[in-house]
């Protein structure tokens, strides 16, 4: 929670790919450091600062969204988030098969230390590298990738590239420019409801899921795999469905399904199983909906920020989350009945929002605010779509590694 306020800063000030390369190793080393701790407060220590300063989700994703086309978006964060899904599912097997917590902690973090190879793996954000000024490199990624996807590319066309720059100002300034807009603000709170559900819901389901009957490493593998093909519906859904219906829908469904699952025949375990399933499944739509919907919502100077901002904020439902199984003491369907009444209010607030599908990824507050207001978007479209406009042309802004 307090970690993104740190990383989405340094990812707006820095670069994505310094950000994601700086948490992924740092996360690595703080991770297999805790397996050597000898004392319980260092340990809980070193947690703290490891999930703080130790997350690449929130640089790479907003990385991913920046250097695809605004038809691609979609597809491409669906399958690049797949391996989120994956580790959910290989994590428990490894728990199974290495029990004892120092040499699981070695297992899963000494990966992360991979992520020094970044720095030569990948590209920076072009779109990021033009709001900082820096054309020239923005333009030799451009042509690395059109190079890469055997695309020729013309010399006039990258030469009029535009994106609306601010001159000296600073973060600070900029992030009261953005909470200076009353709809901007609007669509921050909402975020922050949305993102709140999402994590409480979404982390809540996936813990309770150890009390379903049956083995429970094997109950957290299958609850996490139900992330997959959800991935897969949603990338269809997203794309062929805008996101405000997909995402209104999803809750709503989802509240449906968590509110009557303790109401399910006590004689029929199967039935509850699989309405739990499908509760969790809704809320693997919901988050992913949510990731990519608050990303659009705001200009590329405090994205990643505001981003992180609304994702921090809304880690107040992951900190609750873990204490629901306590409330199966006073009933065992309690914690369904709360999930179901997150989904229901996250649903509602969506009506506040605009829908941003197809559209270009706004540069400036002023951009930020005509999303969904197609006259307004006429108006000052011309100026930053032209690099949406060239994405469409079939050159989707690729690290030189895909």
């Amino acid at each position: 929670m307090l970690g993104l306020l740190v990383v989405g800063p340094i990812s707006d000030r820095l670069g994505r790919k310094k950000a994601l390369v700086m948490t992924g190793v740092v996360g690595g080393i703080l991770g297999l450091a805790k397996s050597f701790s000898q004392w319980y407060w260092l340990y809980i220590a070193l947690e703290f600062f490891e999930s703080a300063i130790g997350d690449i989700c929130s640089p790479v994703y907003v990385l991913n969204i920046e250097i695809v086309s605004k038809s691609r978006r979609v597809p491409y964060y669906i399958l690049c988030g797949l391996g989120y899904c994956v580790g959910g599912v290989v994590m428990p097997f490894v728990a199974w098969m290495v029990p004892y917590w120092r040499n699981y902690l070695r297992v899963i973090y000494a990966p992360a230390l991979l992520f020094f190879f970044y720095l030569y793996l990948i590209d920076e954000s072009p779109r990021w590298l033009m709001t900082k000024g820096e054309k020239k490199k923005a333009i030799k990624i451009l042509e690395k990738a059109a190079e890469k996807n055997k695309i020729e590319l013309d010399k006039k066309e990258l030469d009029n590239i535009v994106c609306e720059k601010e001159k000296n100002v600073d973060f600070g300034k900029l992030m009261q420019i953005t909470f200076s807009s009353r709809t901007l603000v609007k669509r921050f709170l909402v975020c922050v409801i949305w993102w709140t559900t999402s994590t409480f819901v979404h982390y809540g389901m996936t813990i309770n899921s150890v009390s379903l009957e049956g083995n429970k490493y094997m109950n957290f593998a299958l609850m996490s795999l139900t992330d997959i093909p959800g991935s897969f519906v949603i990338m269809y859904v997203l794309t062929n469905f805008k996101r405000k219906v997909p995402l209104m829908a999803s809750f709503f469904v989802g509240a449906i399904l968590c509110m009557s699952q303790p109401f399910m025949p006590e004689n029929l375990p199967w039935l509850s199983t699989i309405v739990y399933f499908g509760g969790k499944l809704m809320s693997s739509f919901y988050f992913n909906i949510t990731y990519i919907y608050t990303s659009e919502l705001f200009p590329t100077y405090t994205r990643n920020s505001m981003h992180a901002l609304c994702s921090s904020l809304g880690r107040i439902g992951s900190i609750l989350a873990p204490q629901t199984p306590l409330l199966m003491a006073y009933w065992p369907g309690l914690p369904a009945m709360i999930f179901g009444a997150m989904s229901l209010i996250g649903g509602l607030v969506t009506f506040l929002v605009p829908d941003t599908a197809n559209t270009s990824l706004p540069d400036t507050v002023r951009q930020a605010e005509a999303v969904g207001n197609k006259e307004k978007m006429n108006k000052i479209g011309i100026n930053y779509d032209t690099f949406g406009q060239m994405h469409e042309r079939n050159i989707s802004v690729v690290s030189s590694i895909s």
